[in-house]
């Protein structure tokens, strides 16, 4: 295998990207096969198919007129192109003794993204003839490869955010807090990259707080009381959102809240409510315990096309430090307008 052909930095992103279009964006068999036939018939193609980025090569979705055997694994080694790649199997050493090379000479393939704008997979034709293609038909196969990507993106937006957490939650790697009943860790994370998606192709400013139960509130508590406060603090917090927000569980006494649409003019006002709503007492097995807690905001007003999580969790993280450090039960924003997004 040569160096092209080794999994690519990025893969994981774009794996975990995969995971979130087959869990909200997926098409029907039906669907593939119409853009494959399409692909055959313009290219004038022995076979065509579809394939997605795999974690062990590449997942074939569906294929029309296929040889037997597997296709090649072209998509470690070619989602790194920006449009369509022509490759020739004489001129290729890890094509040329595919078993598929027997029957076609060229292949050719279209790369398309995700609703995140990540690359996740290949729209393939394959030729008997070498260099077979006219200038008509190749930029036909990018059309269609473009037609694909605008399905996932309706599928995408077609779901709302009550929509997206159900699907998510049934994901067969994406669970429940046993806790709270709320989205663990990496649910959350898939709803914040789909949220964050949302409102950028809907052209809507995004933000989100972490949220930290005040020490004072815990440390002196026993394991089941501290479980309490931070039921209690879940509970206060889903009863005050606004619909199409969304809270998961972040960590072991944080909580982190995704506030879709909401603008930077808004959001200092909202964290300083979200405040005063967990404040109060919480009676448990009749004692009566005080909660507190801080909250770090970031807003975000110019979306860009793919989502950097783990840098506006870090803005969040200090700004949310920022407010402990003012002393506590209060909400500060960060500084940060605009987090980059991830180069792809």
């Amino acid at each position: 295998m040569t160096d092209a052909m080794q999994p690519q930095g990025r893969q994981p992103q774009r794996l975990a990207a995969l995971a979130r279009t087959l869990a909200l964006a997926d098409l029907s068999q039906e669907e593939y096969q119409k853009i494959s036939r399409t692909a055959q018939t313009l290219c004038q193609a022995e076979c065509a198919w579809i394939s997605l980025l795999a974690e062990d090569g590449d997942r074939l979705v569906v294929g029309e007129d296929l040889p037997a055997g597997p296709p090649p694994a072209l998509c470690q080694r070619l989602l790194e192109e920006e449009s369509l790649i022509l490759c020739h199997a004489s001129e290729d050493p890890d094509l040329r003794s595919h078993p598929w090379m027997q029957r076609l000479a060229t292949l050719a393939a279209c790369p398309f993204h995700n609703a995140e704008g990540h690359r996740i997979g290949l729209l393939c034709v394959g030729l008997t003839a070498a260099g077979a293609l006219s200038d008509a038909q190749k930029l036909g196969l990018c059309d269609l490869a473009s037609l694909l990507e605008g399905q996932l993106l309706l599928r995408f937006l077609a779901n709302s955010h009550p929509q997206a957490l159900r699907q998510l939650m049934l994901a067969p790697k994406t669970d429940q807090d046993a806790l709270t009943g709320l989205p663990d860790k990496q649910g959350i994370l898939a709803l914040l990259h789909h949220s964050h998606t949302r409102c950028r192709l809907e052209q809507r400013p995004f933000a989100l707080a972490l949220v930290e139960l005040d020490p004072i509130a815990t440390e002196s508590l026993s394991v089941q009381e501290a479980q309490g406060m931070l039921q209690a603090a879940a509970a206060r917090l889903k009863s005050t959102l606004r619909t199409g927000d969304l809270l998961g569980r972040w960590q072991q006494d944080r909580l982190l809240v995704l506030l879709p649409g909401l603008g930077m003019d808004e959001l200092l006002g909202v964290g300083d409510k979200l405040v005063q709503t967990l404040y109060g007492t919480v009676d448990q097995a009749g004692q009566s315990f005080r909660l507190s807690a801080s909250l770090g905001l970031v807003g975000l007003q110019n979306l860009e096309a793919r989502l950097d999580a783990a840098a506006l969790l870090q803005a969040a993280d200090v700004a949310l430090q920022q407010a402990c450090e003012a002393g506590r039960n209060r909400a500060r924003l960060s500084p940060v307008q605009r987090v980059h997004g991830l180069t792809d």
